[in-house]
């Protein structure tokens, strides 16, 4: 097994949660000396009190799961090297398909979702 000398944090947060979660996670993983980024989702950058109050006519309705794919693919992209991808839930199957297209270090899944038909 090969050492991992990434020293860059993506977060990807499930459909569920705000991507604030991550932010003890970050704050630990700045304290070890990675660099740490948890962007939102499109159409999530909004607090979530913010959100719900938009909810059901929000723009995150339309979303499509492709979207969301390549809106971090775009972000892992522009990084300066090779991140560890930590992902939970939809954020998990994010991971995996960032992973699969050969755009990190690392890829951890928390509760990952499966892919449909599994």
């Amino acid at each position: 097994m090969s050492s991992i000398h990434s020293k860059t944090v993506v977060f990807i947060h499930g459909a569920f949660v705000h991507y604030s979660g991550w932010d003890n996670w970050k704050t630990y993983f700045e304290s070890k000396g990675y660099t740490t980024v948890a962007p939102p989702w499109p159409a999530k950058e909004a607090a979530p009190e913010v959100l719900r109050s938009q909810h059901p006519n929000s723009p995150i309705a339309s979303l499509r799961l492709m979207q969301v794919i390549n809106h971090y693919d775009a972000i892992v992209r522009a990084l300066p090297e090779k991140p560890i991808i930590i992902g939970h839930s939809l954020g998990g199957l994010i991971t995996q398909v960032l992973v699969n297209r050969g755009l990190s270090a690392a890829g951890i899944c928390i509760h990952p979702v499966p892919p449909q038909g599994v």
